[in-house]
């Protein structure tokens, strides 16, 4: 007597494999922002990341209780307006305050950009290019 098993297998379903997600190796760029990240705010969800650009959700503790931030960080010489509208537009998607991270200066139209969008956008300024 064999036993028998209740395990139904269909022929018409295509057995799909496991994607296995390759981990790129972080740059040395990602590597400081992440170790500035840890030591400064708490880490909610890390999101993608590039050779010289780090995306990130981030918590602040205020006085009116912990705010997350959808959070970027580029290593560029100077930042546009451009970089600060693409930020704001994700993070205003999620709904999110955002927060720029940059190793360089802000162009004059940056520096307007961010007078106009003071309350849901920040920037901070992080480690001098080595």
């Amino acid at each position: 007597i064999k036993p028998v098993l209740n395990q139904f297998n269909n022929p018409l379903v295509n057995k799909i494999p496991a994607i296995i997600k390759k981990i790129k190796a972080k740059s040395p760029f990602v590597e400081k922002v992440l170790n500035f990240i840890q030591t400064e705010f708490n880490l909610i969800e890390e999101q993608e990341y590039k050779a010289k650009e780090y995306n990130c959700i981030i918590q602040i503790d205020s006085d009116l209780g912990p705010i997350n931030f959808l959070t970027q960080a580029k290593d560029k010489k100077r930042v546009t307006d451009k970089d600060l509208a693409e930020l704001l537009s994700r993070a205003q998607a999620i709904p999110l305050p955002a927060l720029f991270l940059s190793t360089g200066e802000l162009s004059k139209n940056a520096n307007t950009y961010l007078a106009k969008y003071t309350s849901i956008l920040k920037i901070k300024k992080i480690f001098a290019k080595q």
